[in-house]
C-alpha cells in the first residue's frame, strides 16, 4: 500500500516559487519564518531545482538560510531517474556537489564547492572529476576549467579507491572529452592499478574504444602485458576485437594506428605470448 505524505503547504509554495524562478517569493517565505532545515515534504527538493535551473543565486540563498546540502526530504531521490541508490544524505550531497550535471547546471555545481567539506567520494559515479569527464567536448568551457581547478586544489584524487578497490581512473578513462581525460591520466601516480577482478585502466579504455585515452595511457607507461587467462585474451586481443566489431569507426584507420602503437609498446596477442614463452598456456 502506498504511503501518503502530508505536504506542508509552505514547503510546496517554496518549491513552486523555485520552479518558477521567483526569487522574491522565496525570500518572502523565508522572511515569514519558514525553516529550511525542516524535513521537506514537497516532492521536489529546492536545491535540486536550483541546480537544474542553473540558478547560483537561488542555490546560495537556500543554503545560507539553512537548507541542508543533502536530500533532507520524505521523498526518495530515486524519483529523479537515477537507478543507483545510496543513503539519502550522501546521495544528494554528492549529486549536488559533484554529480551528473550538464553545461547548464555546472555553474551551480561550481558555486556549491564553497560548501564542500571533502571531494573524494565512495561512489565514483558521483565524483566531480567523473562528472566533468562526462561533459562532451563542445560543452567544456572556462567554467568547467575552473571547476576542475577547484576540485584538484581541494584534493580530488584520480587514484582514489572506492570500497570495492577500484580506482576512479578506471572510470575517468571512459570520459567523453579529450581535454580533461588526458589531464586526469597524466595526474595518476598508479597508472596500472588493478581492480579486484584484474582490470587495468588501459584494459578498460580498450574495451570502451577510447582511442585518445589509450594513446595517453601508453605514453604514461601503461603496461600492455596483462592477460585475461580465463578468456585467453590479452589487451591487444581486446583492441583487435573492438576494431573488428566496430569497423565503421576504423574507416580512416584510426583503430589500426592504435593497434600498431600498442605493438610498438610491446603488446602481443595471447597466442603470441604463449608462443614466445611469455606466459604458460592455461588448459
Amino acid at each position: 500500500m502506498a504511503i501518503k505524505i502530508k505536504i506542508n503547504k509552505k514547503h510546496q509554495e517554496l518549491s513552486d516559487a523555485c520552479c518558477e524562478g521567483n526569487i522574491a517569493r522565496v525570500k518572502a517565505l523565508i522572511d515569514e519564518g519558514l525553516d529550511l532545515r525542516e524535513i521537506w515534504t514537497a516532492d521536489v527538493y529546492p536545491l535540486v531545482i536550483a541546480q537544474q535551473s542553473g540558478s547560483v543565486e537561488l542555490a546560495r540563498l537556500l543554503i545560507e538560510h539553512g537548507m541542508p546540502l543533502y536530500w533532507n526530504s520524505k521523498y526518495s531521490y530515486r524519483s529523479l531517474d537515477y537507478s543507483e541508490y545510496m543513503p539519502a544524505e550522501d546521495e544528494v550531497r554528492q549529486r549536488l556537489l559533484f554529480g551528473r550535471f550538464d553545461e547548464d547546471s555546472l555553474a551551480v555545481s561550481l558555486a556549491l564547492l564553497d560548501y564542500a567539506d571533502q571531494v573524494n567520494v565512495a561512489k565514483a559515479g558521483y565524483s566531480g572529476l567523473y562528472s566533468v569527464s562526462e561533459l562532451e567536448n563542445k560543452y567544456t568551457s572556462e567554467v568547467s576549467d575552473e571547476y576542475v581547478r577547484r576540485l584538484l586544489e581541494m584534493g580530488a584524487d584520480v587514484d582514489h579507491l572506492n570500497p570495492e578497490g577500484e580506482s576512479l581512473l578506471h572510470l575517468l578513462v571512459l570520459g567523453k572529452n579529450d581535454k580533461y581525460v588526458e589531464q586526469f591520466i597524466r595526474l595518476s601516480k598508479n597508472i596500472n592499478q588493478l581492480t579486484p577482478g584484474g582490470m587495468t585502466p588501459l584494459m578498460r579504455a580498450v574495451i570502451g574504444g577510447r582511442l585518445k585515452a589509450i594513446r595517453v595511457l601508453l605514453e604514461c607507461g601503461a603496461r600492455v602485458d596483462y592477460c585475461d587467462f580465463y578468456n585467453k585474451t590479452s589487451v591487444l586481443d581486446d583492441l583487435i576485437w573492438y576494431r573488428d566489431r566496430n569497423s565503421y569507426k576504423n574507416r580512416d584507420g584510426a583503430i589500426d594506428q592504435v593497434v600498431e602503437l600498442m605493438r610498438a609498446h610491446g603488446a602481443k596477442t595471447y597466442a603470441e605470448m604463449v608462443r614466445d614463452g611469455d606466459i604458460e598456456e592455461v588448459s
